[in-house]
């Protein structure tokens, strides 16, 4: 008979030796692939040094100056064995095992984990990310591609929620660059100076230029 499971809380998450991570859909960095929830995961290229690679990674309410959230499910960990920090902001360990995703996870470990985050109430995914370093992202509710993003620089990019692709920049220094949201090639540039390059969605190939002296 299949074992009944824990009831993850607050309660378990001051009992238990834990961590924070995303993955999309159980893969991670290079497509390695975790094992369902409830089931431990190990390492296959474990290697207990301070460095990235080697290990499954994520962050712990001591370990957390990561901007490294990059997929669109979040995922609490239980952990065994050495907990090797990295930089002193994530850490890796040998083997863990998902044990909530999402909405299911204490709110309590994204606060101790310095973490913003907001959940759709019906399909209970991420809409909302703000991590320690202050990097925003807004994710689409059902398709969970991440559609807005603010970095800490101040540089802002918007995606299509069906293709991912970008579909806008805008960096600090106030250049904006539009793209294809099929081909996701710049398609329109306006530099700080005012100039305005656009150029053809397919070939790349600039096919006008407009600075203040007029067209070109």
């Amino acid at each position: 008979m299949k074992a009944k499971m824990e009831k993850i809380d607050d309660q378990w998450l001051k009992d238990h030796r834990w961590m924070l991570r995303t993955s999309h859909n159980g893969i991670s960095f290079g497509g390695f692939k975790w094992n369902p929830i409830d089931e431990w995961t190990e390492a296959p290229d474990w290697k207990p040094t301070p460095s990235c690679g080697g290990g499954l990674h994520g962050i712990t309410p001591h370990f957390n100056r990561t901007d490294n959230f990059v997929y669109d499910r979040f995922e609490l960990c239980e952990i065994e064995g050495d907990i090797i920090p990295i930089d002193g902001d994530k850490v890796k360990v040998r083997r863990a095992k998902i044990v909530a995703i999402n909405a299911d996870i204490p709110p309590l470990a994204f606060k101790l984990c310095g973490i913003k985050v907001k959940f759709d109430p019906q399909t209970r995914n991420c809409t909302y990310h703000k991590d320690t370093y202050g990097k925003i992202s807004r994710f689409d509710r059902e398709t969970r591609i991440c559609t807005y993003r603010k970095d800490p620089d101040g540089t802002i990019s918007r995606f299509d929620p069906q293709t991912g692709n970008r579909i806008y920049l805008r960096d600090p220094d106030g250049a904006i660059c539009r793209f294809n949201r099929e081909t996701g090639i710049c398609s329109y540039l306006k530099a700080p100076d005012g100039t305005i390059r656009r150029f053809d969605r397919k070939t790349v190939k600039e096919i006008s230029k407009l600075t203040k002296k007029g067209k070109k």
